[in-house]
């Protein structure tokens, strides 16, 4: 588990995304190729979110293989049991039928018998950031996390992401509860890349 601090209470990363990435130089389209060696965390991440596995057995294997990860440490389940909510961060992209963090969120609540609220948050005006400088992407989030669902103020609500990149889709959750007068916030990431 590795250490994610912010204007959270506490906050984890699982395990980094990948262990390292080798240049293979440009394709015929002229974009730069990589082969990414990925932690066991991150490659099952990488193919629920990316490989877009059409058999539900799939799907669900690859789950089980998250699950079985997270399982593996006690530190994990010491921190979900401190836990009263957990919260899936609102997809980036609705288009995809296949939300990893909903679907991996779920699953740890259904195990840990944790309260799982997924209609809670949304955003009011979902900016791309893929082409936005890090240092530049929480100004472009602050105002679009909306609450839609109240529920009690006094619980430790976890926010679960897939991954943490810049942070910034976090800290914008965390900073819009804050407002809304929650006190006990988490985060945790099954991934982190190395940015």
């Amino acid at each position: 588990m590795i250490r994610i601090d912010g204007s959270w209470v506490e906050g984890y990363a699982f395990d980094m995304h990948t262990i390292k990435s080798i240049y293979l130089g440009k394709n015929e389209s002229g974009y730069h190729r990589y082969e990414n060696i990925r932690t066991p965390m991150g490659e099952c991440l990488f193919k629920l979110k990316y490989r877009h596995h059409k058999k539900i057995t799939s799907m669900e294997d690859i789950i089980q293989k998250i699950l079985a990860l997270l399982l593996e440490s006690d530190f994990f389940k010491r921190f979900i049991d401190k836990m009263d909510v957990i919260i899936p961060a609102p997809p980036s992209n609705n288009r995809r039928k296949l939300q990893p963090t909903f679907l991996v969120a779920k699953h740890i609540a259904k195990f840990f018998g944790k309260e799982f609220c997924y209609e809670v948050l949304e955003f009011k005006n979902r900016h791309q950031l893929k082409n936005i400088l890090y240092t530049k992407r929480y100004e472009k989030l602050k105002d679009t996390i909306a609450i839609k669902t109240d529920f009690d103020k006094d619980k430790k609500i976890l926010i679960m992401d897939d991954i943490i990149q810049s942070g910034s889709t976090l800290k914008s959750i965390v900073e819009t509860f804050k407002k809304n007068g929650y006190n006990e916030m988490y985060v945790f990431t099954l991934t982190k890349t190395k940015r």
